[in-house]
């Protein structure tokens, strides 16, 4: 259905109006006279059509012009567009007819067509006769004298024109030019798509409010609610139709709390109001156009609800790994070396500044770099961790720096943002830096460097606000001499660092590790702590720790799912015992250690045959477990026992 509408009050009109729709791609209706109706009553009839297509909403914007125009837009609530009549349309009339010899000209008609100019009639020697109603008495009225005043024609809109014929007056209806038609439709056109934009925003503004699960109410200078959504209706029970309009007084006469918030004009966002027995957190925000209080906006969100929320997100953290969960606290020891430790963790967590954590493998440097974080301003943003070890080079890439919609096959269709960008206004900690592959050492510096990434297949700078902690088991001053590490990315991790003491080196705190240890593990299984007996605690403090707290950790663990009523079972320190022993053992016997890189020399073959032996006796002939514990792969272990049956026969 076609939105726009043109009246055309004569026949003229008509042909001028067909000829712009034959030529433009303009889309529109015409409503004229093809029953031959005259000039008053097709006047008549087309403001009454107007108003009920208004009503019915056939169409969004009528075009028409002269009387016609001034009638229809009194009556109709939709767009009404004019094509005007020009000051040149009336020169050009009056100078057509004086080239004809007609002398004597008046011009009749709505103001809106003969423009109305006393001055410009007496300069061009021509009478006007503006029509105010356009009634029969008046356009009677007029003609009487017209012709008093020996008039020759008549130049004005149709209905002056028409009227004047029953009178035997010649006349010639002013006529706009075609770029005047076009011109009110290209208005109409924009009228109707600005109109169509505000019921969008409108719907829009409509959909918001509705679906917010917050009240939402406005009210205005006066103090007078103006609106309010859904939600209001649902908290308070307030009826719609009952309350707009209505002042804030009345509305909540037994909250005098609240009507003092509301009628205070100030901006408030700290309140906690209690309402039919229920908490809401009140904010309110002042509406203030060109320095003047026009009224005030009012926030009400449940607090119950509002609590749920947020136990939901810390859970939704805490699930995505964003969250740091260790603080200083849980680095347990108070030997010098963890002093130290401790004493550059709370040093370092001042600065934004690269902080690069060396430490064997279970010594803890994760919760070391969580620590940092959670001293840190960073504490309530992201911690984000990566081991660079764990992930094959292609993959680690667009995990660190995202990448665009269609990077690959197989990408999201969306892209998907790197870890450098969930890290934003938080921290990331770089596991195992010293395995990441040197090709992707360059950008990680330029991250360091411009703190802006870039995603895989993507052309836009995103900057980004981080601190970076690195941690490593290896010699990066070493690896960097054998150019598996570069040099500038190196001096630019290595500003603050922490050397984690590896438990070996920390034999004071192993009896306050033990003991937290195993409390943790007590909690969460529901047991009794169990006493060590003296044997294994003497042993653990002669013990080597390869594995560090971690190994300490499985130990323990063991011991007290295995423990009944907080005791220990004798075969559980047996095994222990025998286990740890065997390790030392290895440790110092150095069996097997096969590869080119091996600096330890063979121990006599008859005490390697009587430990693999012994091995395999322990594992019951497993060979694959007793290779496991030798430190040795399967084939090796064939080998050897191979040799040793050889040598027997």
């Amino acid at each position: 259905m076609n939105k726009i509408l043109v009246v055309s009050p004569f026949e003229e009109f008509t042909n001028l109006v067909l000829q712009v729709k034959k030529e433009s791609d303009f889309d529109f209706d015409i409503l004229y006279d093809n029953i031959g109706m005259t000039e008053l009553e097709f006047f008549e009839y087309s403001t009454e059509q107007a108003k009920r297509f208004a009503q019915e909403s056939r169409y969004e914007a009528i075009v028409t012009r002269g009387g016609t125009y001034l009638e229809i837009k009194k009556n109709v609530d939709i767009p009404v567009v004019e094509v005007k009549i020009t000051m040149l349309d009336v020169l050009r009339t009056v100078h057509s007819l004086k080239k004809n010899k007609i002398t004597r000209i008046g011009l009749m008609g709505y103001l809106n067509i003969i423009q109305d100019d006393k001055e410009l009639g007496e300069l061009l020697g021509v009478k006007v006769y503006p029509v105010h109603h356009g009634t029969d008495e008046e356009l009677e009225q007029l003609i009487h004298k017209v012709l008093n005043d020996d008039i020759e024609i008549i130049a004005g809109d149709g209905l002056s024109v028409n009227f004047a014929a029953r009178y035997g007056l010649q006349g010639v209806k002013l006529m706009p030019q075609k770029e005047a038609v076009i011109e009110a439709l290209h208005t109409a056109k924009t009228i109707l798509y600005a109109r169509k934009q505000e019921r969008l925003r409108h719907s829009q503004f409509a959909a918001i409010l509705n679906s917010s699960s917050e009240g939402i109410m406005a009210i205005d200078e006066q103090n007078r609610i103006t609106m309010f959504n859904p939600k209001i209706e649902e908290l308070f029970g307030l009826n719609r139709k009952e309350v707009i309009g209505k002042q804030v007084t009345d509305v909540f006469a037994s909250q005098p709390g609240l009507v003092k918030l509301l009628q205070a004009k100030e901006e408030n966002s700290g309140d906690v109001i209690e309402l039919n027995g229920n908490h809401f957190a009140l904010k309110l925000t002042p509406i203030v156009i060109n320095d003047q209080f026009l009224g005030m906006v009012a926030n009400f969100q449940d607090v119950t609800r509002l609590q749920m929320l947020e136990q939901s997100v810390r859970r939704k953290m805490a699930a995505t790994g964003l969250k740091a969960k260790n603080t200083i606290d849980n680095l347990i020891g108070e030997s010098k070396a963890m002093q130290e430790v401790k004493q550059k963790i709370r040093c370092y967590a001042r600065y934004d500044s690269t902080v690069l954590i060396y430490g064997e493998t279970g010594t803890g440097k994760e919760i070391i770099a969580q620590s940092i974080h959670n001293l840190s301003e960073r504490r309530y943003g992201p911690f984000v961790a990566v081991n660079c070890a764990a992930l094959p080079e292609n993959l680690l890439e667009s995990e660190l720096f995202g990448y665009a919609p269609g990077a690959f096959t197989g990408a999201l269709k969306d892209g998907k943002a790197g870890l450098f960008e969930l890290a934003h206004n938080g921290t990331i900690f770089l596991d195992e830096i010293g395995e990441m592959p040197i090709s992707l050492q360059a950008r990680l510096l330029r991250v360091i460097q411009e703190k802006e990434v870039m995603r895989l297949g993507g052309n836009k700078v995103i900057p980004i606000n981080i601190k970076i902690i690195a941690a490593t088991n290896r010699n990066l001053k070493q690896a960097v001499i054998e150019n598996t590490f570069r040099e500038d990315l190196y001096y630019r991790l290595n500003i603050l660092t922490i050397t984690v003491p590896p438990l070996k080196d920390r034999i004071d705190d192993i009896p306050v590790l033990c003991e937290h240890i195993l409390k943790k593990f007590c909690q969460r299984y529901k047991k009794i702590v169990p006493t060590l007996p003296g044997t294994l605690q003497e042993l653990f403090q002669q013990y080597t720790w390869p594995g560090n707290i971690r190994e300490l950790e499985n130990i323990l663990e063991r011991i007290v799912v295995m423990s009944i009523n907080g005791v220990i079972p004798e075969f559980v320190i047996n095994e222990i015992i025998g286990e740890l022993s065997e390790k030392n053992l290895d440790s110092q016997f150095a069996i097997i250690k096969e590869d080119t890189h091996s600096c330890f020399k063979p121990v006599p073959e008859m005490e390697e045959q009587e430990l693999i032996l012994a091995t395999l006796k322990e594992t019951s002939g497993n060979k694959t477990l007793a290779a496991k514990r030798l430190g040795m792969n399967r084939t090796t272990l064939w080998r050897k026992l191979k040799k040793f049956n050889t040598a027997r026969t």
